[in-house]
C-alpha cells in the first residue's frame, strides 16, 4: 500500500520515494500506537494520517537521521498527534 499524496502537494521524485518507504516500514507500527493510546480504530486511523501529513513538511530533516532515530521520530509524532486528539475531546 502506498501513502497517497494528498491533492495540491508537489513532492520531488525523491521525496515521494522517501514518504512511501516511511508509510511501509513504519504505518502499521504507528497505528498499533495510537489504537493503543485512543483506543479507537477509526480515531487511529485518522492520527496516522495526521501524523504522515506532519512528517511530510519534515522530510529533510528526516533524511539526516539514523534509522533508530527514525523509528523514534515517527513515534514520537504519532503519540502527540493522538495526545492532541485527546485534549480536543
Amino acid at each position: 500500500m502506498r501513502f497517497r499524496i494528498p491533492l495540491g502537494l508537489s513532492l520531488s521524485v525523491k521525496h515521494q520515494d522517501m514518504l512511501h518507504k516511511l508509510y511501509t516500514e513504519y504505518a502499521s507500527f504507528m497505528l498499533k500506537a495510537a489504537k493503543s493510546i485512543l483506543k479507537d480504530d477509526h480515531k487511529a486511523d485518522d492520527a496516522l494520517s495526521e501524523s504522515f501529513m506532519r512528517i511530510v513538511n519534515n522530510l529533510d530533516t528526516i533524511s539526516h537521521l539514523s534509522e533508530g532515530q527514525v523509528r523514534k521520530y515517527m513515534l514520537i509524532v504519532i503519540k502527540n498527534v493522538c495526545f492532541n486528539m485527546l485534549k480536543k475531546e
